[in-house]
């Protein structure tokens, strides 16, 4: 697909993703009010929304952890030598490569299929299997998650397994850790992509 063509519908996916996301409790009531039929509607839409946050929740988890550890992976891939596969040129697919496509594949990954996730072994495990519900099960199920993810993360993008399962593990991690927010997930993702760019500058 054109890099431009893909910019533009990750772009209005973006933006109508956070205009709902900003907006949902004003479109819920008035749902609400029109009839009680869109019950169950606003309630799996506010399920879906409930999977992920968008903001800053602590400076330190937020904003400094992800881009720690995202420097820190690259200085060791850097060590050996590694060459990450150079971006196309030009100023769309800049936008594209470090703003655009890092919110975007969040939202997708780390937000909805993780969250889906989530809430698909959550009810396989305590509903189904009967698990007894304590921290370490439910760490298990997030960790489970999250490593399945960041496999489909990883061969989402070249259809093979590698270093980007790394870089997913850690989107994934940083999510969890800031209480499912996903500012610190982009912010890593988007200081990732950037030092893909700025090595092949």
């Amino acid at each position: 697909m054109n890099t431009t063509i893909d910019a533009l519908i990750r772009t209005i996916f973006v933006i109508a993703v956070i205009l709902l996301y900003k907006n949902w409790s004003k479109i819920a009531a008035a749902y609400r009010r029109q009839s009680s039929k869109y019950e169950k509607f606003v309630g799996v839409i506010n399920d879906i929304l409930g999977l992920f946050k968008i903001r800053i929740n602590n400076f330190f988890l937020s904003i400094v952890l992800p881009m720690l550890l995202i420097g820190g992976v690259w200085t060791y891939i850097f060590s050996f030598g590694a060459r990450p596969a150079p971006p196309e040129p030009g100023i769309i697919n800049l936008l594209n490569a470090v703003i655009i496509t890092p919110i975007y594949e969040e939202i997708m990954f780390r937000g909805l299929i993780l969250g889906v996730c989530f809430l698909i072994f959550f009810w396989l495990a305590f509903k189904v299997l009967k698990w007894k519900e304590t921290k370490i099960s439910k760490l298990n199920i997030n960790i489970t998650a999250l490593l399945i993810v960041s496999i489909i993360f990883s061969i989402a993008h070249k259809g093979v397994l590698d270093f980007r399962y790394i870089s997913g593990v850690i989107f994934g991690v940083v999510y969890l850790i800031d209480n499912k927010n996903l500012l610190p997930a982009i912010i890593g993702h988007s200081l990732n992509n950037l030092i893909v760019v700025i090595a092949h500058g």
